[in-house]
């Protein structure tokens, strides 16, 4: 019994260890020849064995050849419990005869625990205290050890381990609770910005309604008043009229009645005073009826002034939402550029929601980004697209391609043209200006050195490497680029590039017979892009110097280009009025409304009104008022963010259609909620008054001008 109660005790001072260890051993007896070295030598045992309550008397013989067998083999079990003093030893498959083998006080273990998760074992000697075996069909055995020999450090370590394994089950669930709160919160909060933004977009898409419908009341009560003020004054001279006729009815009346006989009353006098009569009360019933009229309409006159005056200060208050609301958005549509930035690359994707444009970063996009980056001062990622061009961007032919992979950074279009190499050479010279930092010049001077390979003896500039074809455009891009090259280098080279470039476009593009503007050489083809641009790039001053109206340009746009079609946003469909890609009308799929050129459109209408401010008040109220009509018909059209990325945040279509001919060789994304880099981009030009091809021929700051 004392056996038992040591037993007992021993067990009661384990400290139990949740996590199972995996554990390797063997059973070897004491060499008792050496007695000064405890543990130097352990030899396989061949000693019976009975249960932890026999006495060592009824154990097996050690000369048992069949135990001495099975114990020189290395065996496998578990930890349960773990102390500093022991451990409990647990084995599912054992021997029969090695268990009988097994004798407490008199057999040893020597055994290597595995701890999970690291690469340590920890190797001990240890005395069977007492041992155990279960009845239950599937049994196990169980042996208690007591360490004799084991180094401190493992004990220490065990022993920690042991501890930390005690609340280590918590410690997991406590980690995953957490995790899945922060999941869930996280979660839950993307879905709050989520909805936040799209309640964002849609609160401006019925603000604009809602003010298009107060504005259109308003210019109807301002037509009433004005009618009833012509009514009032046409009254009034028709009363002044009919005042002076009576008076001199009375008159007549008078001198007439003094002149007849009054004895003998002629009748030519009588017929005369009667007629008189007549014609007197005929006069004072038109004067009254004419005062009752006049009554009327100063009374609805009233009204209807108080009426506006009530109207105008309702939109008055929705246009101090709107202004807030105009702000978020240019906010949210910067957020929805930098949010589809590729980190390792530094590229932006240039369309979301088109699968098979999904990783496509063309390079005219990547400039407008960095311009839109410049203007919130937001450099790193203006840097990191300009670090791509700089270090990591294939060119061929001397010149950048048109597009990259936004994910990888490598070709997926390896076509050269000069339009896109010019605007990346911008977006570099217009981060050297904002920041005056000089580390991406370099892009600019190897686009240069490529246009100037492109740029024939006239001084106009072909399409690019292996083409002959001219583009208007890509030679308002270099004039505008040759221009800000001789701004920040004050080399009189590139103006005088620039020169040569102007006279070209003057000679082949202001060609002004039935089209004020070619879209190439010999191209009389009607492009957009090309009206609004020659406004930006060139500037109305200078256009008149060369002998082009600026205004015939715009108005010329307004009547071809110009176009009005129903686009379907937040599951409203929705007029919306802006400029095709080409003259709307000849074209069989009906009218598109382009949002990036519609936009080029707005920031043009701008600058004419900037450029009339002190010239004419007139023609500076009329582009400013084109300007905001076009500006709210894009805010129409602003979608939501259709990615998890976007975060439902706003951003504009590349068109109004999808999936349809531009009529320059190209058609529009295939999905008409496609957010568009160029698009947005180019809208945030248009409401904050930039230009990103001339900033010294500036827009109408929309943001400036309602504060």
């Amino acid at each position: 019994m004392a056996r038992e109660d040591v037993s007992f005790q021993e067990k009661r001072e384990f400290t139990r260890l949740k996590q199972v260890l995996p554990l390797d051993f063997r059973i070897v007896e004491r060499d008792k020849g050496s007695k000064q070295d405890f543990f130097a030598g352990f030899t396989p045992l061949g000693k019976t064995t009975g249960n932890s309550l026999m006495p060592p008397s009824v154990c097996v013989q050690r000369t048992d050849r069949s135990a001495k067998t099975v114990r020189e083999n290395s065996l496998t079990g578990f930890t349960y419990d773990v102390s500093k003093s022991g451990l409990r030893l647990k084995v599912n498959i054992l021997p029969d005869v090695l268990w009988k083998s097994i004798c407490p006080a008199d057999t040893f273990i020597k055994g290597i625990i595995h701890i999970p998760f690291t690469a340590r074992k920890i190797k001990f000697l240890g005395e069977v205290v007492w041992k155990k075996t279960s009845r239950e069909e599937f049994g196990y055995y169980e042996l208690g050890i007591r360490f004799k020999d084991i180094l401190p450090e493992d004990r220490k370590f065990l022993i920690r381990f042991a501890k930390f394994s005690h609340f280590y089950p918590k410690v997991i669930i406590a980690a995953v609770c957490l995790l899945l709160a922060a999941l869930g919160w996280s979660l839950y909060n993307n879905t709050r910005i989520v909805l936040r933004n799209r309640r964002l977009v849609r609160k401006m898409a019925v603000l604009l309604e809602d003010i298009s419908l107060k504005e259109s009341s308003i210019s109807q009560s301002k037509n009433i008043i004005a009618f009833l003020e012509n009514k009032i004054t046409s009254t009034n001279k028709k009363l002044n009229i009919s005042l002076k006729r009576i008076e001199k009815f009375k008159q007549e009346y008078k001198k007439t009645k003094l002149e007849a006989k009054p004895a003998a009353p002629d009748n030519r006098y009588s017929a005369g005073i009667a007629d008189l009569k007549a014609k007197i009360s005929e006069l004072n019933n038109r004067i009254e009826s004419l005062k009752r009229e006049n009554e009327f309409f100063r009374k609805n006159l009233v009204l209807e002034k108080q009426s506006l005056k009530q109207k105008t200060s309702e939109v008055s208050k929705d246009y101090s939402a709107r202004r807030e609301l105009e702000n978020k958005n240019a906010v949210s549509m910067y957020q929805w550029l930098k949010s589809h930035q590729d980190q390792r690359t530094g590229l932006i994707i240039s369309y979301e929601g088109d699968d098979e444009l999904q990783d496509w970063a063309f390079t005219y996009d990547q400039s407008l980004a960095v311009f839109v980056f410049l203007l919130f001062k937001d450099y790193q990622p203006a840097r990191k697209i300009l670090d791509f061009y700089l270090k990591n961007a294939l060119m061929l032919k001397g010149g950048f391609i048109n597009s990259y992979y936004a994910s990888s950074g490598s070709a997926c279009e390896y076509i050269v043209r000069s339009g896109p190499n010019t605007w990346i050479g911008l977006a570099s010279l217009a981060y050297f200006e904002k920041t005056k930092d000089k580390k991406y010049l370099d892009i600019a001077l190897r686009v240069y050195k490529f246009l100037k390979k492109m740029q024939d003896k006239e001084g106009g500039i072909i399409g690019g490497p292996a083409v002959k074809w001219y583009s208007t455009e890509h030679n308002l891009d270099g004039y505008a680029f040759f221009m800000r090259m001789y701004s920040v280098f004050k080399d009189k080279k590139y103006l005088q590039d620039a020169r040569q470039v102007l006279a070209w476009i003057d000679k082949y593009a202001y060609t002004a017979k039935n089209v004020p503007i070619n879209r190439g050489r010999g191209d009389s083809t009607i492009a957009t892009d090309t009206y609004a641009w020659s406004i930006a790039a060139i500037g109305p001053q200078r256009l008149i110097k060369i002998g082009m109206d600026p205004a015939g340009i715009m108005d010329f746009a307004l009547n071809k280009c110009k176009t009005k079609t129903v686009f379907k946003n937040n599951g409203r469909n929705i007029t919306v009025e802006g400029f095709d890609f080409a003259r709307a009308g000849h074209i069989a799929r009906g009218g598109v409304v382009s949002c990036e050129w519609t936009a080029q459109m707005i920031v043009s209408f701008g600058i004419m009104a900037r450029f009339y401010k002190t010239r004419d008040r007139v023609k500076f109220t009329y582009y400013k008022n084109l300007a905001k009509k076009y500006l709210s018909q894009l805010q129409k059209m602003i979608i939501s963010s259709p990615s998890p990325i976007g975060k439902g945040r706003g951003c504009l279509p590349y068109a109004s259609a999808g999936f349809v001919d531009t009529g320059h060789g190209w058609r529009t994304p295939k999905n008409t909620h496609t957010g568009s880099v160029s698009a947005t981009a180019y809208y945030i030009f248009a409401y904050l008054g930039y230009n990103p091809l001339n900033p010294e021929v500036g827009s109408i700051n929309f943001r400036s001008y309602y504060e």
